[in-house]
């Protein structure tokens, strides 16, 4: 009885919060799972195949307020989904478990699930259906399983089921992470942000994995879930946005404090083509209508997510060289279009450049390559608080390096003559994605500096958007048994790279890791050339000591590594604009300072109406006001050195905004020190005299949005007095237990 209240707390759970389940415990690895590769069903047989089923029998839909696939037209048991293996983690093999969840719809009373192995069809589960026809089933692979390449999910008694979730996990023996580890995040905190990904739900879910995450980052980034393919169906111009994933993302960035990166807004891949394109065809659509679906689209995403975004990637991979700068040194030359980095055989691409083009004005000016000043022009406006970043890969490499720099030039000349233009930059950050690998051209050093070096120059700001250091290249044996053999000389590259990251560190905002650890997970990244800080076990490799304990600026492990020329926050917002009760409000503090270190907001000795809200990652307060009246608080910004404070006074109403102008100003007082560069033992030859105040001039890095999430720092304690109480405490308690069991035991006799 027991056993069946849990299992059906536990249907209820999984099945109504939209969440897959989990591993069975934290020594299971997930290695497939369906919210992730929902985002490829559009491309075709990949991950999912139909079997035996009509012409668009599997689609993607909503039931419950769950995502899933929804299978129609089933005549017979032998008709289903095969869940594809091959693609991702090869193949299944004994002990892999097997857990799903969804919904028979109108089953028959002896109505069943049936797990089929392919190749061979052959029955591996069966199980009834409740009456209800909602189920969560759960199966372990045997031997006989081993080399499995795909499971067919198919329902006897029933024409129609949906399917929420469907995972494969795997006993990887591994070991909760290691929180004594020195954050990623504090050691970095003065310099810049430390990222990582959220590939799927399952994976934050997992309380150890989100633990693991806030100890070494302060960023984050959706693997797809922002990715147009995400929000909006493949029905032509059906605009329906689905928004459950990502609100769901966005809402525990916030929660977390933990700055949001939005990828991406426009790309060619993992979009929809009737975005561009006549339905069917890759005939592109004219001018005018592809520049009404971009409004459409990015008017709804960033409208619906301004002031709790902490940077756009607004347009993605937009650049594919040809030949060499020389011979044509103008980036119009070199966007991808059809012909130019755009199969026309893959009718499933977004061909925006096709379609600015169809109608352009040449005369006027009007080119396709127009589609990217409307993309950050759009986004500028709908979210004027966030960072717009252009991001490529291979961005290192000098041809599209030198395409990428010139394209962002001209965009910001041209921005400048714009009626919008407000003194910031339109493009404000270049996205370098730095796939690299241990040897060969794709981390070239030199090249990665050359680059830096020209992205500085445009004026904008710089991240390192999807860091990896891929075990591969010439001479490398990437076997499983070869791979460790190369830990050091990843390492080393690591090394490398984080030393020019060092060089420039005044104009890199982030650096995002592209994968977690090194195992086969959902996605592209599922190579076994182990380019991780951690390994299969969760286990720290020597490329995360690299990074932790860069050689040259960190004399112990995990000190916080304090930038020389970092200087202390300044608010510089004069005042508030009014507000009224029961209506839409935001607006932004800004603070300046040397670099683009990150900064976090937060509102002391007083508080905000009811309805309004401070997103600490962007210095935004929005919301909707519930009450009229007058309302005072200190809004405070931190950087790794220091803070800043500043009273405010915001109205509420017409009768609090003439009674807030009868007020005398408020006095701004100066800048605090934290922390002393004499503290942190890093730069011992600048550690004399660090105790006086430098008073560098400050210099504007942008708006507020450029913050990112607090790490305040500890109050001290002594540690050996709590671990003495500590240790009488727990001998007492050993004392009474043996004092108990030994009454216990004399009594018996």
């Amino acid at each position: 009885m027991k056993k069946r209240v849990l299992a059906i707390l536990m249907a209820f759970a999984i099945v109504f919060s939209g969440f897959q389940p989990l591993a069975a415990n934290a020594q299971e690895q997930v290695v497939w799972c369906l919210d992730t590769h929902l985002m490829w069903f559009h491309l075709g047989n990949e991950h999912f195949s139909q079997s035996g089923l009509p012409a668009g029998s599997v689609t993607v839909m909503y039931l419950d307020d769950t995502r899933g696939l929804h299978v129609t037209g089933i005549s017979g048991d032998h008709q289903g989904v095969d869940m594809r293996f091959r693609p991702v983690a090869n193949h299944m093999r004994d002990g892999d478990r097997v857990v799903l969840t969804g919904r028979v719809i109108d089953p028959a009373d002896d109505a069943q699930i049936l797990l089929r192995r392919q190749p061979g069809n052959a029955i591996i589960g069966e199980f009834d259906v409740p009456s209800d026809g909602r189920f969560i089933l759960a199966h372990t692979l045997t031997e006989e399983d081993d080399f499995l390449d795909s499971i067919r999910v198919s329902v006897a008694g029933a024409s129609e089921f949906y399917l929420y979730s469907f995972q494969v996990s795997r006993d990887a023996s591994a070991p909760n992470w290691d929180l004594t580890l020195p954050s990623l995040a504090d050691i970095y905190r003065s310099h810049f942000m430390m990222g990582n990904i959220w590939s799927c739900n399952l994976q934050m879910a997992d309380p150890s994995t989100v633990d693991k995450f806030l100890h070494h980052y302060n960023t984050i980034t959706a693997s797809n879930w922002h990715k147009p393919s995400f929000l909006i169906s493949n029905t032509p111009n059906d605009w329906n946005f689905d928004f459950h994933a990502a609100d769901r993302i966005v809402d525990w960035a916030e929660e977390s404090g933990v700055a949001m990166v939005w990828h991406t807004l426009i790309w060619h891949a993992q979009s929809r083509a009737w975005l561009s394109n006549v339905p069917g065809t890759i005939e592109p659509l004219t001018r005018a209508e592809a520049i009404e679906n971009m409004h459409t689209f990015i008017s709804t995403v960033a409208g619906r997510y301004s002031g709790r975004i902490h940077s756009w990637d607004v347009v993605n991979e937009a650049i594919t060289p040809m030949g060499s700068w020389a011979a044509n040194p103008d980036w119009r030359f070199h966007i991808r279009r059809t012909g130019n980095g755009l199969d026309p055989e893959r009718a499933y691409l977004t061909r925006w450049y096709d379609a600015f083009a169809n109608g352009a004005d040449i005369e006027a000016g009007e080119c396709g390559t127009d589609y990217i000043f409307y993309a950050f022009r759009f986004a500028r406006i709908y979210d004027p608080y966030a960072i717009l970043y252009y991001n490529d890969y291979n961005e290192h490499v000098p041809v599209k390096r030198d395409a990428i720099a010139d394209m962002i030039e001209s965009i910001n000349e041209r921005w400048r003559s714009d009626p919008l233009y407000d003194g910031r930059l339109l493009i404000e950050g270049m996205g370098m994605q730095s796939h690299h690998s241990v040897r060969g051209w794709m981390t070239n050093p030199n090249y990665v500096r050359q680059a830096i070096e020209r992205y500085v120059q445009t004026g904008v700001r710089l991240s390192m958007t999807e860091l990896n250091m891929y075990i591969a290249g010439d001479g490398i044996d990437n076997s499983m048994e070869g791979l460790p053999n190369h830990f050091d000389e990843q390492a080393r590259r690591y090394t490398s790279i984080f030393l020019i990251y060092m060089e420039f560190s005044d104009y890199i905002e982030r650096v995002t890791s592209f994968i977690w650890v090194d195992f086969p997970l959902p996605g592209w990244t599922n190579r076994l050339d182990h380019p991780a800080l951690f390994d299969i076990q969760r286990q720290a490799k020597p490329a995360f000591h690299a990074v932790a304990e860069l050689p040259g600026f960190i004399g112990n492990p995990g000190t916080q590594l304090l930038a020389s020329n970092i200087s202390l926050p300044e608010i510089v917002t004069e005042e508030l604009p009014a507000a009224q009760a029961g209506e839409r409000f935001s607006t932004q503090f800004t603070a300046v300072q040397n670099t683009v270190a990150p900064m976090t907001w937060h509102i002391r000795d007083g508080e905000l109406p009811e309805g309004l809200r401070l997103v600490s990652t962007t210095g935004v307060i929005l919301g909707q006001p519930e009450e009229e009246g007058l309302f005072s608080f200190t809004i405070a910004v931190e950087n790794a050195l220091g803070s800043h404070e500043r009273r405010y006074h915001l109205a509420v109403g017409d009768t609090a905004t003439a009674e807030k102008a009868t007020l005398a100003p408020e006095p701004v007082g100066a800048p605090e020190y934290h922390v002393t560069l004499a503290a942190t033992d890093i730069f011992p030859d600048e550690a004399e005299g660090a105790s006086e105040e430098p008073t560098p001039e400050p210099t504007p890095t942008a708006a507020a949005g450029a913050n990112a999430t607090d790490a305040p720092v500890p109050e001290e304690t002594d540690d050996a007095g709590v671990n003495w109480v500590i240790i009488v405490v727990v001998a007492g308690v050993a004392v009474v237990v043996i004092a108990v069991v030994v009454v216990f035991v004399v009594k018996k006799k």
